[in-house]
């Protein structure tokens, strides 16, 4: 075990209704490939306070890299009853979507995630290194800017 997450780990058994400590085992077992542990860890943050907008994206994240964008777009789509107001959010979910090839679902949190904050939309592209669909992403965008002044 790297021993960071060992320290933390530790930690926990001092604490274990410590938000931050099993946030920081999460994030420690993902950096050594313990998945499962660091899946366990970011769920068990998310029953102590399910409004961490972090543990979400990171949560979902892990299972988005595995290829498991169904589970993805669950915890993301779970993460908005929590966090409704939080375009980070919408933007991962059109994310998954795309990835996911359910397009229309995908355009309709696009929107959303446009409306709460237009200006995050630059998170999308991180997600998708090809330019063509840079380019269609791009195009989408300007069009409701033009329609949403």
């Amino acid at each position: 075990m790297d021993g960071s997450a060992a320290f933390f780990n530790k930690a926990l058994k001092l604490d274990q209704e410590n938000q931050e400590y099993w946030l920081c085992v999460a994030e420690a077992e993902y950096k050594i490939g313990n998945l499962s542990s660091s899946i366990d860890a970011y769920e068990e943050a998310l029953m102590l306070d399910d409004t961490c907008l972090d543990a979400w994206l990171d949560l979902s994240y892990i299972y988005f890299e595995r290829g498991d964008y169904q589970k993805a777009i669950e915890l993301i789509v779970k993460s908005l009853d929590a966090l409704p107001e939080e375009a980070e959010l919408y933007y991962r979910a059109t994310v998954y979507l795309i990835h996911a090839a359910q397009f229309k679902q995908a355009f309709n949190f696009l929107e959303n995630a446009l409306i709460l904050d237009f200006d995050k939309h630059s998170v999308l592209f991180e997600f998708f290194p090809k330019l063509e669909t840079q380019k269609a992403l791009f195009k989408i965008i300007e069009q409701f800017r033009k329609e949403n002044p």
